[in-house]
């Protein structure tokens, strides 16, 4: 079953009418706890935002240091082709032996 999307905020499935995604995705963030019924207080209503995006973040950056070490192990931070490939673990090891200075 394929889902197609329209500019007017609906989804059509198949040969189905187009479900409006608005009270859909409404309705996923409050049985998700992402967004309240209006009966908490602001501080309830923040906790589940800030602890989701918290979530979000840090589960997504093994995958970005992945991407990024794979990329600059060929590259260099001028993004010019480096002369020699280096291995993951050597690239790794680079950012080790360097050292931050503050300026």
């Amino acid at each position: 079953m394929f889902s197609s999307f329209s500019l007017n905020g609906s989804a059509a499935c198949g040969d189905s009418l187009p479900v409006p995604l608005a009270p859909v995705q409404k309705c996923g963030l409050l049985v998700g706890g992402i967004r309240s019924a209006g009966f908490a207080s602001m501080e309830e209503k923040l906790i589940p935002l800030v602890v989701n995006s918290l979530l979000e973040t840090n589960l997504g950056m093994p995958y970005i240091f992945v991407i990024f070490t794979a990329y600059s192990r060929r590259f260099t931070e001028q993004l010019s082709r480096r002369e020699q490939t280096l291995a993951f673990t050597e690239r790794i090891q680079e950012w080790n032996r360097q050292r931050v200075y503050n300026h």
